[in-house]
């Protein structure tokens, strides 16, 4: 287990009674959480700028060393017909990489029953060497009474491999990912797939993450 924070910025304009709402939204919040049995710390702050909220939240969540190391958030309905709500998802995802976080997005679709247990597969497309956030995450998932019946699966994604060992080189590429797994001792039954994609797609998302690491 670790530090998990639930947060939310209340967009109003700064004053005593909207700083009482904030606090008074963050004792309900805190309620519900307690309610389903989540270990989970509310919090819930005022700013005139909601960009600007989100910014804050980023920077100060967490206490000394103890602080969450991903980032969450939800895709932004009707971003396509609304520019401003676009704009902000795209510069709170730039200050989460700048930040050094991981981030994860939820995208809308079925709603989520928390007590249903799902069925389907997990799946993992393994672009850029990422740490093994993508493999732990999936793990972790599995953990759960709700994702348990869901099956994992790997999709490599690699350069074109060609020529008279191009076979030999999947499975290579397969097996180095196998012993990896293994090591580990996380997804170890997972069924792996090897995507050939264009070169230039991969190094445009190693030139990304490379950049990221060096900032």
């Amino acid at each position: 287990s670790g530090l998990a924070i639930y947060a939310s910025v209340l967009h109003s304009e700064y004053s005593q009674a909207n700083f009482k709402k904030a606090r008074k939204q963050e004792k309900l919040l805190d309620i519900h959480l307690k309610e389903k049995k989540f270990n989970i710390f509310p919090k819930v702050i005022l700013n005139d700028s909601l960009e600007r909220g989100m910014l804050s939240l980023l920077q100060s969540a967490g206490l000394g060393g103890l602080q969450p190391n991903t980032v969450t958030i939800a895709w932004p309905n009707s971003w396509k017909r609304d520019n401003y709500k676009a704009q902000i998802f795209e510069n709170i995802m730039v200050a989460v990489n700048h930040y050094g976080h991981f981030l994860t997005v939820l995208k809308p679709g079925k709603k989520f029953v928390i007590n249903e247990k799902l069925k389907g597969t997990i799946d993992i497309w393994s672009i850029v060497y990422d740490g093994g956030i993508l493999l732990m995450m999936a793990h972790l998932l599995r953990k759960s009474k709700i994702w348990k019946g869901c099956q994992v699966r790997l999709f490599i994604v690699t350069p074109e491999i060609s020529g008279p060992n191009s076979e030999n080189q999947r499975a290579s590429v397969v097996n180095m990912m196998r012993n990896y797994l293994n090591r580990f001792r996380i997804l170890t039954n997972v069924p792996i797939e090897v995507v050939v994609v264009d070169p230039e797609f991969i190094e445009q998302h190693a030139d990304q993450i490379e950049e990221q690491y060096h900032k």
